[in-house]
């Protein structure tokens, strides 16, 4: 491992980001807007990981997400697991508490139709 290289903490295969929006808000008390000015470094079954170079997020912080790619969309909740600087920008890697059911086909990139459920 080079010095300065992120530390690899998750088990599953990484997805890119690539042609995947994000948006996020803070889950507190009160009214949070959602957040657009970021981009998904990667994906996996369990977590993603975004960049921000405006965005202040805390350890252990609750966030609701949304995933759009390709006419797919997808949302649930995630918690901030890491925090790190990578240049100008804030690099977050979150947990994923709760996916709604669309999730495992955004993922792979399948559709069910209903008579196949």
């Amino acid at each position: 491992m080079t010095t300065g290289a992120i530390s690899e903490q998750r088990l599953e295969q990484r997805l890119p980001g690539l042609n995947t929006s994000v948006r996020i808000r803070r889950r507190s008390l009160g009214f949070n807007p959602w957040r657009y000015d970021l981009s998904l470094h990667d994906l996996s079954a369990n977590g993603m990981a975004l960049f921000s170079p405006v965005l202040k997020l805390e350890s252990l912080q609750k966030i609701d997400f949304e995933l759009s790619s390709g006419g797919l969309t997808t949302s649930g909740c995630a918690v901030v697991c890491n925090v790190a600087k990578s240049g100008n920008q804030q690099r977050y890697g979150l947990l994923f508490i709760e996916t709604d059911d669309a999730f495992d086909a955004f993922l792979t990139g399948e559709s069910l139709s209903s008579d196949e459920v």
